[in-house]
């Protein structure tokens, strides 16, 4: 199966960039021929049915970088759809036609209402919200939203939580698209302690068994 991934960024080490490609590996991995189109490829994957593709963006302003890209993908997945309908469209942010779309960090409109909040003083408030009212990224951000959760296209969206879900059910009507949750996982090996360090973190903390 052909599975084509937007993301801007490619590398091991972030939130969701980890996420991107960790997935790759694992699709990869199971035989699956894997695209992957961003606009910084820092750590490469060398898999014969790995391609990655890297897409020039104007570097300045961001705002307008984030637009570029996100309609390039638009135009780009398009193209992929008319030429292999089997073929599945995974969009990770900044991106709105996508059959599976990842929403790692929330809903923008969500996170500048709750961010206002921050600001204890009215007239700092107010001051915040107008300069991020006067802000372009800040529609684009909107804009983009608000056409990846009214794609006719989507066919799933994937959260990290349980917040993030109500976030998107609270701000969109997206009764007609399933929302998954799969949390992030880590790796026991590295990050599982001892059976001393263990009971003595729990004694110390009065941490019961279960």
């Amino acid at each position: 199966m052909e599975i084509h991934i937007f993301y801007k960024s490619l590398q091991k080490y972030g939130g969701q960039e980890k996420v991107v490609y960790n997935l790759v590996n694992y699709l990869s991995g199971k035989g699956h021929k894997v695209f992957v189109y961003s606009y910084k490829i820092k750590d490469k994957i060398t898999r014969e049915n790995v391609s990655l593709i890297k897409v020039t963006v104007p570097p300045y302003p961001i705002w307008f970088r984030t637009l570029y890209f996100s309609i390039y993908a638009y135009l780009k997945a398009r193209s992929i759809k008319k030429r292999d309908k089997q073929a599945c469209v995974f969009g990770f942010g900044k991106t709105f036609y996508q059959d599976i779309y990842r929403s790692g960090g929330g809903v923008h409109k969500f996170y500048f209402k709750r961010a206002t909040l921050k600001y204890k003083n009215k007239l700092l408030r107010a001051l915040y919200v107008v300069r991020k009212l006067l802000s372009p990224a800040h529609w684009i951000n909107i804009l983009i939203e608000y056409l990846t959760y009214n794609s006719k296209n989507l066919k799933v969206i994937i959260v990290p939580s349980l917040f993030v879900k109500n976030q998107i059910q609270q701000c969109f009507n997206v009764k007609s698209v399933p929302i998954e949750i799969v949390r992030n996982s880590l790796n026991r090996r590295e990050f599982y302690p001892d059976k001393e360090k263990k009971l003595n973190f729990r004694e110390k903390y009065s941490i019961k068994d279960e």
